[in-house]
């Protein structure tokens, strides 16, 4: 059985250089993945450096349980340290259907800057409900390969 994940990617510690490298591993893991534009975002806790924000899509066979081990491997690799208010790498299920139907993010996602992300991806993927719109301004950067994201929703393979 495969599962459709929507996760939710945030990195505000040395985030130009974590948040591509975020990605990357995420398709050294999985074989594609559609992610929303990049966005800056202030911290919700009120102190802290800024974060970069998106939301992705993917499928996988993995479980639930073993996809929340994996997404938890990929953030301590890359430095991500708890409690702090310096997250190298997050990675948070909002999202998993093994039979999706269209739907839109205000119905599942409980942080309010993922929810156009979200929906961005849900649109391409032909299961957002609702026109998509107010998507924040993107913040451009290069993956660890060279592929530029952050501006459009992209759908990215594994090299």
């Amino acid at each position: 059985m495969k599962y459709r994940y929507v996760i939710g990617l945030g990195s505000n510690y040395e985030a130009e250089k974590k948040f591509p490298a975020m990605i990357g591993a995420l398709l050294e893991s999985f074989e594609e993945i559609w992610l929303s534009p990049v966005c800056k975002t202030t911290s919700t806790v009120g102190y802290g450096p800024d974060y970069f924000n998106a939301v992705a899509s993917l499928t996988s066979a993995l479980s639930p349980r073993e996809f929340r081990k994996e997404c938890k491997r990929i953030e301590y690799e890359l430095g991500r340290v708890r409690p702090s208010v310096y997250c190298a790498a997050d990675i948070d299920i909002l999202a998993c259907w093994d039979q999706p139907e269209p739907t839109y993010a205000q119905l599942f996602v409980e942080e309010s800057y993922y929810q156009p992300q979200a929906d961005s991806v849900l649109d391409q993927l032909g299961l957002c409900s609702k026109q998509v719109s107010d998507i924040p301004e993107g913040v451009q950067m290069a993956l660890p390969d060279g592929r530029l994201i952050g501006l459009d929703t992209v759908h990215l393979q594994a090299a």
